[in-house]
């Protein structure tokens, strides 16, 4: 998790205005300059009428203002204060429009205006001074309509305005208005409720099923929930729940759960009790009910509260705030035992329950004013006296519990929380700000979080008194909002994290034990970071890979650290005692970790050659005609190893092997394939050809290849007989293949082809020949001569492994190994005359002649890092990859 980090600034006065701390900005200060009159108008969204908000179309957000010169009128910003600027003056002069009930369709604004001549009538806005008109004139001249509760259903407007006809009851009727005829027409003859506790807005709409639900008021008919699709006769009752003589029908919370099914709460009759019913005289109070839409499916969800009060009738279950999360209903209600709590339900009565008991015994806790944060359902809840009060809280899915996410009051007296709101940093939760108490705040200020059980910190205390932040907006990795006392639009620019990026390559070969890799570790936007440091350590169960801070070790699984830097580096080799030898391909992650930052995984993948359990003869890397690249320390001679060549003698053994082709892809400076030969259909569609010198037997040939693309099935054959027809492979994939082949007497040759069977070409990386083992052991068998050193360099502590390390079959041993300042080389004196040290470019760094059959080498000269002995004479030559570490 990232741990927030502000910078709390003491107010300072310079010439008559507040200097924000940095990352807070007023950008109205331009409008407002000169002016001690400018105000937002924009309303608080829990004043319970949402007339106005902060609407963002796109890169623009509008919010309602006034001015001395304009008056209330309508604004536009960018995010920025040189882009924040007045639509249009639309009643002129200092009158008032009184812009208010904005929504958004189709990329456009519509509201309520009153230009000075027409009344209050609807208008719609896109940005611009000549695209802000008046859409629809209800009630033609002067009289206003005040179109309201503006919702948007199926492309259209749903809104409620007076017509003359309405007016003699003192109501408003549902209109619809469609933007692509231009035209409003009546929809119902039935207000719909505006008052009350409920969700915003009030018009609740399944837009699956494009139905809108309102709380209908019928002239001297009880209130009950209505649905309308827009048409006059698609506007019909749900259902009647609450007859006349129990009174009003108390609808409370309306809602639309996952555009399938409306929930309210409402007065019910006692018949709905069952057998429960004989013990209320009238009522239930009000109680939770849920509907499809239709009467059949109108039902009362659960009676959550049996409590009988005073008077003989239920007690309210105090069903409110409800939200649609993780597939559930989720609402805060009173069960009668434990008061007012949060509870889950699933539609069904047995599955609406309370989570938990978070204020213990009959008090409740009140949860309220949710927001979604890193996966979490979080909220207002009051846990009560020695559970840190009122503080912003979040539901665990793993165990169903609640617990603290952040507080901004230490102890138990609760910030009481409001207006929960997720700050989405480049499409990811990074913060979480809310609106409360503080514990030197005279009132609620603004507070924001990350990390959870953490302390929320203030952001700025605008007002003495407490400014009520409200219409918390993310837009633009900023948090927009206003406030009930300081009336300016503010933005509140927080770089929350370093964005991370690491670079590298992991291509193993089995042979090259030590070998490096580099990732490199860029940190941006680094400038805000209190501690720059970034701590890289294994992220996986396997331990596949070792790190290190220096190319030279040591290696291990402790965390290594970059520095306070831009951009730093560390290095990787893989942990051979955790791979599988018979394996090929494994993935482990690697994190990168940082006080301010989630967690960066860094994927690693190691590709291996596998061991070759048969007697190696050749093993050659296809496309690399250099030394440059040390991919394979396989001893020349009987175990013989090579960088690719041409066909000719080898300069070891004098034995004819190599590639008869000249085919595209393994030599020149443009060639970007530079340890891979690719197997070109256009260049040559006869394939890759090798020959390869060898006695008559039978033999094991192991291939591995590298996809780039995928979708290129390969044909390999074998002294003209196909062994291998295809081989399909996918994008990005290393693939290897096994197969055996018999030399015939009177044989002396192996030719292997690689061709394309579909017209497109793959880059062969490595093939190994060798004399088929036969036998029970073959598969425990290792006839690499590096096994004995990767037992020694991995079996045991590398610092103090002295083990001899000897191969029967290349005649060389060298001990200890990792050696400090000797080396001790045996060899059989028969065979070898000379002893020579090799650095990984090819140069010789000792070259000695053989005395005897143990000589001992001063390498106390020799740096850190890997080397190659080599015993050579007329028997031959031996080779040993020699690791040197002080």
């Amino acid at each position: 998790m990232r741990t927030a980090i502000l910078l709390l600034l003491c107010v300072l006065s310079f010439s008559g205005y507040a200097q924000y701390p940095k990352g807070l900005t007023d950008i109205t200060t331009a409008l407002g300059a000169g002016d001690e009159n400018f105000a937002l108008t924009t309303e608080d969204d829990r004043s319970g009428t949402f007339k106005s908000t902060l609407v963002i179309i796109g890169d623009n957000m509008f919010f309602t203002a006034t001015s001395t010169t304009s008056g209330d009128e309508l604004y536009i910003t960018d995010g920025t204060e040189a882009g924040t600027m007045l639509v249009k003056d639309i009643n002129p002069g200092n009158s008032d429009a009184s812009p208010r009930y904005l929504v958004e369709l189709d990329g456009k604004l519509y509201f309520q205006a009153d230009d000075g001549t027409n009344g209050v009538e609807l208008w719609e806005s896109d940005g611009t001074e000549a695209g802000t008109k008046m859409v629809a004139d209800i009630i033609s001249g002067s009289t206003s309509s005040a179109p309201d509760m503006l919702t948007i259903l199926d492309g259209k407007i749903l809104f409620r305005a007076t017509t003359v006809a309405s007016a003699a009851d003192n109501k408003k009727w549902l209109h619809i208005y469609d933007p692509t005829a231009g035209t409003a027409t009546l929809v119902s003859e039935i207000q719909a409720r505006e008052e009350g506790d409920a969700v915003i807005p009030r018009i609740q709409v399944d837009n699956q099923n494009n139905v809108a639900y309102f709380i209908g008021e019928p002239v001297g008919e009880n209130q009950e929930i209505f649905k309308t699709d827009g048409t006059p006769e698609g506007t019909s009752k749900v259902f009647d729940v609450t007859p006349e003589n129990l009174g009003s029908s108390n609808i409370q919370w309306i809602y639309v759960h996952m555009d399938s099914y409306v929930v309210w709460r409402q007065k019910t009759p006692r018949m709905y009790a069952g057998a429960d019913s004989a013990a209320y005289l009238e009522h239930l109070h009000e109680q939770i009910w849920i509907s499809d839409g239709t009467a059949e499916n109108t039902r009362m969800l659960k009676h959550m509260n049996k409590v009988v009060a005073t008077d003989g009738n239920g007690t309210n279950t105090q069903f409110a705030f409800p939200i649609s999360f993780n597939g559930k209903l989720y609402f805060r209600a009173d069960d009668g035992e434990h008061g007012v709590e949060l509870c889950e339900s699933d539609l069904t009565e047995e599955g609406t329950f309370q989570i938990q008991d978070i204020n213990p015994g009959t008090d409740a806790s009140w949860p309220e004013d949710y927001a979604v944060y890193k996966g979490y359902l979080c909220f207002n809840a009051n846990a009560g006296p020695g559970n840190e009060g009122a503080e912003l809280r979040y539901l665990d899915l793993e165990d169903n519990t609640i617990k603290l996410m952040a507080y901004a009051i230490p102890g138990d007296d609760g910030a009481w929380v409001k207006r929960t709101t997720t700050l989405v940093y480049d499409g990811a939760d990074s913060l979480v700000y809310f609106v409360g108490n503080g514990p030197s705040t005279g009132g609620a200020e603004l507070f924001v979080a990350a990390e959870i059980g953490s302390q929320a910190q203030l952001v700025y205390e605008l007002d003495p008194s407490g400014s009520t932040p409200h219409n918390l907006n993310s837009w633009n990795n900023a948090l927009y909002f206003t406030s009930n006392k300081v009336k300016r639009l503010f933005v509140h620019k927080f770089t929350v994290a370093p964005k991370l990026s690491a670079e590298g390559s992991i291509f193993v070969d089995y042979s090259t034990l030590q070998d490096t890799f580099k990732i490199v570790m860029s940190k941006l936007n680094g400038e805000s970071l209190t501690n720059q440091v970034v701590k890289i350590e294994p992220d996986d169960d396997s331990e596949l890979f070792m790190i290190a801070k220096t190319k030279d070790g040591p290696f291990g699984f402790d965390p290594v650290y970059t520095g306070n830097v831009p951009v730093d580096s560390f290095y990787v080799i893989p942990n051979h005692t955790k791979m599988d030898p018979d394996g090929f391909k494994w993935a482990a992650n690697l994190r990168a970790v940082h006080l301010e930052t989630d967690t960066l995984k860094i994927g690693g993948r190691a590709v291996l050659e596998p061991v070759f359990r048969n007697e190696l003869i050749y093993h050659v890397d296809i496309g690399n005609d250099t030394n440059y690249i040390d991919n394979s320390v396989d001893a020349l001679g009987s175990n013989h190893s090579r960088f690719d060549q041409v066909y000719g003698a080898d300069e070891a053994t004098g034995k004819m092997w190599g590639h008869t082709g000249a085919g595209w892809g393994w030599t020149g400076a443009g060639n970007k394939w530079n340890t891979m030969r690719e197997a070109n259909f256009q260049e040559n569609p006869d394939g890759l050809q090798y020959d390869f010198e060898l006695e008559p037997g039978d033999y094991a040939v192991q291939i591995g290849w590298y996809e780039n693309w995928g979708s290129r099935s390969q044909e390999i054959s074998a002294n003209g007989v196909v062994v291998v027809p295809e081989v399909a492979s996918l994008p990005s994939d290393y693939l290897m293949i096994d197969f055996d082949v018999t030399i015939p007497e009177g044989g002396d040759k192996l030719t292997l082809v690689f061709k394309s069977t579909n017209a497109n070409n793959a880059y062969f990386s490595w093939f190994k020949i060798g004399v088929k083992c036969l036998g029970d052991n073959c598969a425990s068998t290792c006839f690499d001569p590096m096994c004995d050193l990767r037992t020694t360099l991995y079996g045991e502590d590398p610092g103090t492994a002295i083990r001899k390390v000897k191969s029967e079959r290349t005649q060389l041993s060298i001990y200890p190994n990792p050696a400090h300042d000797i080396l001790n080389v045996e060899v059989d004196p028969m065979l070898h005359t000379n002893i020579a040290v090799y650095d990984l470019t090819g140069k010789a760094i000792l070259d000695s002649r053989v005395d005897g059959s143990v000589n001992q080498l001063d390498i106390s000269h020799l740096q850190n890092g890997v080397y190659f002995v080599k015993a050579y004479g007329e028997g031959g030559s031996s080779l040993q990859k020699l690791i040197i570490s002080k």
